[in-house]
């Protein structure tokens, strides 16, 4: 899947992100905790150089002024019936996204699917 793809060329980066003190997290909204994701990545070969979080409760995406997941950035919501295999694994889904923000937690430049779809 292409999230995967960004994520082994995110780790490729890491060392270059690192030299210039930028810190790189994942966050997915699948369950589990941070050790279980990694264990599944791995399984997927990806292993990730960087921090991975579990969020099923969606409480680390940027927001927007109501406290809602930023509407500009994020496609989210519950999981589509049509994607059984995730059935009784989480109850959230977030499409991907890269997110970047400042030291005072502003976000300053984004690329997601919905950013990718308005042209």
């Amino acid at each position: 899947p292409p999230c995967r793809e960004q994520l082994n060329s995110l780790s490729e980066h890491f060392a270059d992100f690192q030299k210039h003190g930028i810190p790189v997290h994942g966050v997915t909204a699948q369950p589990g905790g941070s050790a279980t994701l990694r264990a599944k990545l791995l399984e997927e070969g990806v292993d990730v150089a960087f921090p991975v979080h579990s969020d099923p409760d969606m409480t680390l995406l940027a927001r927007d002024p109501d406290d809602k997941p930023a509407r500009d950035i994020y496609v989210h919501g519950k999981v589509h019936e049509s994607r059984d295999y995730l059935k009784n694994v989480q109850t959230n889904e977030v499409q991907p996204a890269v997110v970047v923000v400042n030291s005072d937690g502003e976000v300053t430049r984004f690329w997601s699917w919905r950013s990718l779809f308005k042209g």
